[in-house]
């Protein structure tokens, strides 16, 4: 069956009386930070399709069993660092679901710009291999598409498919 939330990183060990044998349980481990949670799915294409570890925001729609579900596009702001979404995009989000990297301004002002594009959710891209949590900053309270936060060896793998019929599914893990 499936491991819970709460066999994840951890072990257990029983010490029954003299005579008894004793019981070491080991579960699974992940290479993640604590709270990191698989909220995105990889669909297609099939070279790259899977699970992909990640962190949450602390704003915008709380993500539920319900599927977000799209293509995923890299974001152009028409700027010098066009990837970081702190402007207006220029290219077309209807209906995708927006990359943005990390830096410059805050994770709401870069989600609610691709919402306000016609993006339905955004992955933002992290600049080193760790997890943060997203803050709302001065507009996140605005932002009602759901978004998730990724590491930068995955982001690496999805520019180089980002053109190719990259899709991806937003949803919470189903036990």
């Amino acid at each position: 069956g499936a491991v819970g939330l709460q066999n994840i990183n951890n072990a257990d060990f029983s010490t029954p009386p003299d005579g008894g044998n004793g019981r070491m349980r080991m579960f699974l481990w992940d290479r993640s930070a604590a709270g990191a949670v698989e909220y995105l799915n990889i669909d297609a294409p099939s070279e790259v399709a899977g699970k992909v570890q990640t962190s949450l925001a602390s704003f915008g729609p709380q993500i539920t069993s319900t599927p977000t579900t799209g293509e995923i596009v890299i974001v152009d702001d028409g700027t010098g660092n066009p990837t970081q979404g702190c402007f207006n995009p220029t290219n077309n989000l209807n209906g995708k679901i927006a990359l943005i990297d990390r830096g410059n301004c805050e994770f709401g002002k870069k989600i609610l710009n691709a919402e306000k594009a016609g993006a339905i959710a955004v992955i933002i891209c992290n600049f080193e291999d760790a997890f943060v949590n997203m803050g709302a900053g001065a507009v996140g309270s605005q932002v009602t598409i759901p978004s998730v936060f990724v590491r930068q060896s995955d982001c690496a793998v999805f520019r180089v498919f980002a053109d190719m019929g990259l899709t991806a599914t937003i949803a919470a893990p189903v036990d």
